[in-house]
Formats: C-alpha cells, structure tokens, sequence
C-alpha cells in the first residue's frame, strides 16, 4: 500500500477545484514566448504510425506517444487545457497533502522510512495474490463458455493465473527495489507544491510523464512483470490501405499466450496516421408535435 501510494502521487498532481479554503498560485499565466514542440507529421504507412506508437510506449515514452497518437487538433486543444487548468486555484489541504507525500518520498532516508511501513504487510499481500491466482482456473473456466470471448481468452487468464502464482511479492529485496524506483523517480521530479507543478509548460508535463511511467514499468519488471516484453511482441499486419483511410491488425503475446488479431482502423489526418476517431453522437430531435386543432363552430 504504501508503495502503491508513492506510484499514485506520482501520477497524480491534479488541479481539483475545492470550494474550502482556496488558494490561488502565483501567477503563472501561459509564457507566450514557450512553444510546445510537437514533431512534423512522420511520413510513412499506418503500420508504421502503429509500431511507432507501440515503440514508445515500450521505451515508456509519453513524451513521444501522445503526438504520434492525436491530431494537430487534439493535441492543441491538450495544451489549451493544461494552461486554463494551471492557473485555476487549489485548496490549502490539496497542497499541503501534496507536500507532505513529496517530502516523505525525496527526503533523506525515504527508503528505509517507506520499507518499514511496507515490510509487516509483505506476507498479507503475497496471500491476497495466491487467492487472486487461485481464482484464475475457475476464471478461465468460464471464459470458455463465453461464447463472445476470444478464443484465447480461457488460455490466457489460465497463463495470467500461472504467473501471479510465480510472483514473489514478499520478497524484502524486490520490495527495496521497487521502493528505491520511486524514490528516484520522485526525486527527479523535482516537484515539491502544486504551485511547482503549475509553473510546468506542457511539454515539461509531458517529461514528467515519462518518468512517472518509466518508474510504473520499472516496479513491475521488479516483479516479472515487463510490459517491454508484451510491447515487443507488437506484430501489425496491414489488410488495406486507401488515401486517408486503413485496416489493419496487432497481434501481440501476453502472460505467454498470442492473442488473436485485433482489428484497427486508421485515418490520416493532418498527414498524419491515427486511430479512427468515432463519430460524433448526435443527440435525436425530439418529435414535433402537431398543434391541437381547434375545433370549427
């Protein structure tokens, strides 16, 4: 818990409006000479904008993901956002809690202080996860007779089922580890207050997501948990391609299992290759109705 709560005020530093107490930052309007970079759109195929996209994920890139992965559009009504949401107020307590959490988790010693709140838990947590793979079979089960579940789905919750069993959560070295990536990982941060992560330009947003990120996949390869593996394993096959419109399907392996080819449409937009946007709901018209005849005399 403590450790998953290190993780949780990495991710997040939100600006939550709170009627009690608030508390405005100094100013920190949008710098009008800060420019949020963001990459030319990348020639090439849909298969490649896919793989791009998979391959930063894997190097736990979000700095390198979120552009390959919207439009021009979105991506700027992303930054418009973040500079209307940095300079709204935040509450006395949101702070202050921020504080502490920051300071338990970068000040000298933060890994022998956390590692004595999660050590007398180790035990407790690695038989909630024997429950949790020992339920896996009896999962697996009834996914075979779920007649829309993938067909792998059954061997796939069976394998998720094998390797929890094999995960050795109460391990005080693997704990230590894991506990040593966040402490790192918030230290770099350099995030004290909110009012530090108010004066952030998107794109610095974007690099503190990168760490955040790379400490999340770093405790769970701790544990055999590598998403850069799954993330490998990527394979995409283009069935057709027209001029701003393709088909394709990913393949990728997961807990030991390949899964079935997922389907994938993607449209070029601004030159550039992204998922297949839905289109927009449009709510019905309500019915008109006639008005009431008047009778004739």
């Amino acid at each position: 818990p403590a450790l998953a709560l290190g993780l949780n005020t990495l991710v997040a530093c939100d600006f939550s409006n709170c009627d009690e107490d608030p508390v405005q930052s100094d100013p920190v309007a949008p710098d009008a000479e800060a420019v949020t970079t963001r990459q030319p759109s990348p020639a090439g195929t849909p298969a490649r904008a896919l793989e791009d996209m998979a391959a930063a994920l894997k190097e736990g890139r979000i700095s390198a993901l979120l552009p390959l992965a919207t439009t021009d559009e979105e991506f700027g009504a992303m930054v418009e956002a973040w500079d209307e949401k940095r300079v709204e107020p935040f509450s006395k307590d949101e702070d202050a809690e921020i504080k502490e959490m920051m300071q338990m988790l970068t000040a000298e010693g933060a890994e022998e202080l956390l590692f004595g709140m999660v050590e007398p838990q180790l035990a407790e947590a690695q038989q909630q996860l024997a429950m949790l793979a020992a339920m896996a079979p009896m999962m697996a089960a009834g996914a075979l007779q779920d007649a829309d579940a993938p067909a792998e789905a059954g061997a796939m919750i069976a394998s998720a089922g094998a390797k929890l069993a094999t995960i050795d959560i109460a391990n005080p070295r693997k704990a230590k580890e894991a506990i040593a990536i966040v402490c790192t990982a918030a230290r770099s941060l350099q995030l004290d207050s909110m009012k530090d992560v108010a004066r952030l330009e998107f794109d610095e947003v974007l690099d503190k997501g990168d760490t955040v990120l790379g400490a999340l996949m770093g405790v769970l390869a701790v544990y055999e948990l590598d998403l850069s593996e799954t993330l490998e394993s990527v394979r995409v096959t283009t069935i057709e391609v027209t001029d701003d419109t393709a088909e394709l399907s990913i393949r990728m392996e997961l807990f030991g299992v390949e899964t079935d080819p997922l389907p994938i449409k993607m449209e070029r937009v601004d030159g550039r290759w992204v998922m297949e946007r839905p289109e927009p709901e449009v709510a019905p018209r309500e019915l008109e109705r006639p008005a009431p005849a008047t009778e004739g005399k």
